[in-house]
């Protein structure tokens, strides 16, 4: 945690409110496990409330009132949350997406690819655990709910979420700090959590393959022997794509290529 809050102006009760800052604060609250608050920029009693809890927490005033260079106390670093050997099992195969899975991601400690402990594949990606569960687009709430769903104990999905909506240099530098206090997650646990969002890039990719051929005048002279005015014949085009052609296009969707 940062020393001082990151805010121009006051946030809370009786505060000046502006938008920005309460979005930072609401950031902070749900890297500490305040999922109840949205990040949407408005102080309502949620907020209020969240924002006392946590003042009363970490000894500070319990006015409600956050100020900007206010002094946040640091929480006390857990231990080190490396597992321990029995935990260093084989690659468990995932139940689709398996090119995509061998592509994110290397299961050996002495690589920079290792994927079983946080990690940033490239400047321009977030922080990112497991095969390609990149949390540049995702909010603390968002990672924890995945992180425990897979099976990741909730005060080290908590820490790993507090990498929420980070990038570059900024992420650069949590791996940095982070990496040994959090530790690794088990393969099993990183193999349900990529069993849980590949389905997501399943559907979004022909979300947008669809998108992309509907309007082809191309469609019905190549398709001839499939069009019928009363089926949907985009989806048979999808469903009729080549599998191979299928895994690449997701795989090109996951990476935010495409």
């Amino acid at each position: 945690m940062d020393n001082k809050f990151k805010i121009n102006q006051s946030v809370g009760v009786k505060g000046v409110n502006n938008p920005k800052d309460v979005e930072e604060i609401q950031l902070l609250l749900q890297k500490n496990g305040y999922c109840n608050i949205g990040i949407d920029g408005k102080v309502g009693n949620k907020t209020i409330q969240a924002i006392m809890d946590f003042q009363a927490k970490n000894n500070i005033n319990t006015s409600g009132l956050i100020v900007p260079n206010q002094k946040i106390l640091n929480e006390t670093p857990p231990e080190p949350r490396y597992l321990p050997k029995q935990y260093n099992d084989s690659t468990i195969p995932v139940k689709s997406g398996q090119f995509t899975f061998d592509q994110e991601g290397i299961d050996r400690r002495t690589s920079v690819l290792f994927s079983r402990v946080i990690h940033q594949p490239t400047i321009g990606s977030g922080v990112t655990i497991g095969r390609g569960h990149d949390m540049k687009y995702r909010t603390p709430c968002e990672i924890r709910k995945d992180l425990e769903r897979a099976g990741i104990p909730s005060e080290q999905a908590k820490l790993i979420s507090k990498a929420a909506l980070m990038s570059g240099i900024e992420a650069k530098i949590f791996v940095k700090n982070n990496k040994h206090k959090i530790g690794e997650i088990s393969n099993l646990q990183q193999t349900n959590l990529f069993n849980l969002i590949y389905p997501l890039y399943v559907k979004e990719t022909k979300r947008f393959f669809l998108n992309k051929i509907r309007n082809l005048s191309l469609v019905k002279a190549t398709t001839n022997n499939l069009y019928n005015t009363t089926s949907n014949i985009h989806e048979e085009i999808w469903d009729l794509l080549d599998e191979n052609i299928k895994i690449v296009l997701i795989d090109m969707k996951y990476q935010g290529v495409l």
